[in-house]
């Protein structure tokens, strides 16, 4: 992938992107639905180091793709109809847990 999107793009349509790639986010601000996400393949460097769409967007590795697909699926799997901000939590509870979250 060689352009940037927003999280909330990425979380309406997780499996438009290949599961075996990864998903950087913005390195020193929080993350929200707007954030600038890019989709790139991990496995093209070595530990620690970034992409150049990372590094000039300052962006950092997050997580696989494949996870972000997971956590979309899960949270669909709890409650078909979900909001993007529902989306976004089950997000970041995965990321800061890696878990996913029990939606009620």
């Amino acid at each position: 992938m060689d352009r940037l999107i927003t999280l909330s793009q990425f979380l309406q349509s997780p499996d438009d992107f290949p599961w075996n790639e990864a998903i950087y986010l913005p390195a020193n601000k929080p993350w929200s639905l707007n954030s600038t996400l890019a989709v790139w393949s991990a496995d093209d460097y070595e530990e620690g180091e970034e992409p150049d769409i990372a590094r000039t967007n300052c962006l950092r590795y997050a997580l696989g793709v494949s996870s972000g697909q997971d956590i979309v699926a899960n949270a669909k799997q709890q409650k078909p109809v979900l909001t993007l901000d529902e989306l976004l939590d089950a997000f970041m509870f995965f990321y800061k847990h890696d878990a996913f979250i029990s939606i009620k």
